[in-house]
C-alpha cells in the first residue's frame, strides 16, 4: 500500500474528512506539515476541498524563521491556495502570562488557527502530528506520572481539529518526500536537546529502537489505541454517577465522598479533563491530594497548576481560575444620584430620600471621603449593621453563606479606606441611617423598582 492509499483509508475509516470540506492546514514548512499538505492536495479534487494554508512565525529564530515563512508562502502560491500568516511574540506572551515558551507558543498558534477557521467559515483545522509524536507524548506523560488518560497521547480528533497523518511514522514521511523530490525546511531547534521532547526524540527512542524494540513507535501507537478503548469503556461505566455528581465546574461533595476510591479517581480525572482540556501535568499524587481535599472543611483550596484551583464551598467543590472575575484595581465613582452603574452585568443606582423607608439606608452626609468600588482584599474587616466590633470579611461571607464562586464578584462601596457597604448585603454600622440622618441614601439593585 502506497502512502496516498494509506492516507485515504485512514481518513475514511475515521471519518476525518468529508466531501466539500473547507480545511485550514497548519503548515510550518517542516517535513510533517509539507507531507500533510501534499496528501490533502492529492485528494483535493476528489473530495472537492477548499484548503487554506496557515503559518505561524514565532519570532524566535530570526532569519531562519523568515526563511520558513517565505517557503510556506511560495508553496501556497504554487498550488493556488489561500495563505495566512501570523507573527507572534511568544517570549513576551509567555512572560506576561507566566507560561513556558512551549505553552505560550501552543496557545497562540491555536488561537490563530481558530481565527482563520472563523474568517473563512472552515469546517476543520488539520494538524500534522505523526505516529512518532504519539510515542514521544506517551513517554513524556509516563515520566510525569500519568494515568490511562495520558497513555491515549494525542487525540485523532477533538472538536474541529483533525490529525490526518497520525498513522504515519516519521521515517515513512521522510521516505515519501525524498522519493518524490519534495522540498521542506528544517527547524534547527529540533536537533538540540534543550527541550524534554527533543531529548526523547533524539536520544531515548533511538536508544530503545537499537537495544530493545525497533518497532517501538508503532508499539506505543497501539498502546495509545488500547488506552483509548479502555477509557471509553470506563467512562461508560461511571457516566451515570458522573452526571449525578458533576455539574459544569462543581463537584457534589457528599455524593463524591460516598464513592469508592477508584471511582473517585475516574470521575475526578474526567472532571479535570473537561475543565482543563488536558491532563499532561496531573500526576497520581496530584489526584490523591485532590481527592483528600474534597473530604476536608469548606474553604480549603488546592492549587492545580498555578493558574487553576479547586476550593471547597460548603456542600460542593468548585473548579476556578485564579483571580477569576476580580477587579484589577479600585474603581473611582463619579458619584451621581440616579445614575445606573453596570458592573459584572449587575445593575444598581443610588437614590436620595429625605425620609427613611428602610433600616438599610446609608447616611448620605457621612460619606465625605473618596467613593470607590472594589473587590475584597487580604485583611479586610467589616462592621455590619447592628453588630459591635468588626469581623474578617472571610468570616462575614461564611456567616452569610456567600459561595466561594460569588465572593470574588461581591463589590464593596468604599468611603476612603473604609467599607461603607457590602453591595447587596449589609451596610457598615458607622454609616447606617439613624434618627439624626437628614439625607437617606438607598442602593437599588437590579430587579427592584424597575431596574
Amino acid at each position: 500500500m502506497n502512502s496516498l492509499e494509506k492516507f485515504k483509508n485512514f481518513i475514511e475509516e475515521n471519518n476525518l474528512i468529508e466531501k466539500g470540506d473547507s480545511i485550514v492546514s497548519a503548515v510550518s514548512g517542516g517535513s510533517d506539515s509539507v507531507f500533510m499538505l501534499e496528501m490533502l492536495l492529492a485528494i483535493k479534487d476528489d473530495y472537492d476541498l477548499k484548503i487554506i494554508v496557515s503559518h505561524v512565525n514565532h519570532g524566535l529564530r530570526g532569519a531562519e524563521a523568515q526563511r520558513d515563512e517565505d517557503f510556506v508562502k511560495k508553496l501556497a502560491e504554487k498550488n493556488g491556495l489561500i495563505y495566512e500568516v501570523e507573527h507572534i511574540d511568544m517570549a513576551g506572551y509567555a512572560k506576561e502570562h507566566s507560561l513556558t515558551c512551549e505553552e505560550a507558543g501552543r496557545k497562540l498558534r491555536y488561537l490563530f488557527f481558530e481565527e482563520i477557521k472563523e474568517k473563512y467559515k472552515a469546517d476543520k483545522v488539520a494538524i500534522a502530528h505523526n505516529e512518532n509524536d504519539v510515542a514521544e507524548t506517551i513517554f513524556l506523560n509516563i515520566f510525569r506520572g500519568t494515568g490511562l488518560d495520558g497513555l491515549e497521547s494525542i487525540p485523532l480528533r477533538r472538536d474541529f481539529y483533525i490529525r490526518p497523518i497520525l498513522c504515519f511514522e516519521k521515517s515513512e514521511i521522510l521516505d515519501f518526500l525524498k522519493e518524490n523530490n519534495i522540498h521542506y525546511v528544517d527547524d534547527s531547534t529540533n536537533f538540540t536537546n534543550d527541550y524534554k521532547r527533543n531529548m526523547i526524540r533524539n536520544e531515548i527512542i533511538p536508544f530503545i529502537k537499537k537495544n530493545f524494540n525497533e518497532n517501538i513507535v508503532s508499539s506505543m501507537s497501539r498502546l495509545a489505541s488500547i488506552a483509548k478503548e479502555n477509557n471509553i469503556y470506563l467512562e461508560d461505566i461511571i457516566n451515570d454517577k458522573y452526571k449525578s455528581i458533576i455539574k459544569a465546574n462543581t463537584i457534589d461533595r457528599e455524593g463524591f465522598n460516598k464513592l469508592g476510591h477508584y471511582e473517585k479517581t475516574l470521575i475526578l480525572r474526567k472532571f479535570l479533563r473537561d475543565n482543563l482540556n488536558y491532563l499532561n501535568n496531573i500526576s497520581k499524587d496530584n489526584i490523591e491530594d485532590m481527592i483528600n481535599l474534597i473530604s476536608l472543611d469548606s474553604g480549603k483550596k488546592y492549587d492545580i497548576d498555578g493558574k487553576h484551583y479547586l476550593v471547597n464551598d460548603f456542600d460542593k467543590t468548585i473548579f476556578k481560575k485564579l483571580d477569576d472575575n476580580e477587579l484589577s484595581e479600585e474603581i473611582s465613582l463619579d458619584f451621581k444620584l440616579d445614575k445606573v452603574y453596570n458592573i459584572y452585568g449587575s445593575k444598581f443606582k443610588f437614590v436620595l430620600s429625605d425620609k427613611i423607608l428602610s433600616k438599610k439606608y446609608l447616611d448620605y452626609d457621612l460619606l465625605t471621603g473618596k467613593l470607590s468600588l472594589r473587590n475584597r482584599r487580604s485583611g479586610d474587616r467589616f462592621n455590619p449593621f447592628g453588630m459591635k466590633g468588626s469581623k474578617k470579611i472571610k468570616d462575614y461571607f461564611v456567616d452569610k453563606k456567600v459561595s466561594s464562586d460569588d465572593r470574588s464578584k461581591v463589590l464593596f462601596l468604599m468611603n476612603g479606606d473604609e467599607i461603607a457597604y457590602v453591595v447587596g448585603y449589609d451596610i457598615a454600622d458607622k454609616y447606617r441611617a439613624s434618627s439624626k440622618t437628614k439625607n437617606y441614601l438607598n442602593v437599588i439593585m437590579e430587579g427592584n423598582d424597575g431596574l
